[in-house]
């Protein structure tokens, strides 16, 4: 009895592995779909600066109760909101140029209680005037940042 009862207990624990890698499949970000769907869409239509994912900012830059830095020598691009409680920190590889059309960027940033760090391979998707979109479709990931604002380049 105990035989069964453990195979069942395992073929049970199977089942449900089974179920949530199915269940996080299919909500996470397929390329195609981001890439050259209703949520790359979207992106592209924002003219405000800020971190972008899954069809919402995460952090929105406002002139007013935001501040925006750039560190040309350390390629570093810092918006934060007055409190300092909201930030985006973004290192680049090289800072962004119309020329550039992919970049690496090491991302920190903080909205609420969370804090994320991670390293994304941006692609260059709009450019109007000094503002920049850049993408990271495997993370679904977008950053919109004016690079013309801050002398020092």
């Amino acid at each position: 009895m105990d035989r069964k009862n453990t195979y069942t207990k395992r073929l049970l624990l199977s089942r449900l592995l089974i179920a949530a890698v199915a269940v996080a499949l299919l909500f996470s970000c397929r390329k195609d779909e981001e890439t050259d769907g209703a949520g790359m869409q979207d992106f592209v239509k924002r003219v405000e600066c800020g971190l972008w994912s899954h069809g919402g900012f995460l952090f929105r830059y406002d002139q007013e109760n935001c501040q925006f830095s750039i560190n040309h020598a350390r390629r570093l691009v810092r918006m934060q909101s007055d409190n300092q409680e909201d930030y985006v920190n973004i290192i680049f590889s090289a800072l962004p140029t119309p020329a550039m059309t992919k970049v690496e960027a090491a991302l920190r940033y903080k909205v609420g209680n969370e804090e994320i760090s991670n390293i994304s391979n941006m692609e260059t998707v709009k450019i109007d005037s000094n503002k920049f979109w850049l993408w990271d479709s495997s993370n679904c990931l977008g950053i919109i940042i004016c690079l013309g604002s801050v002398t020092g380049e």
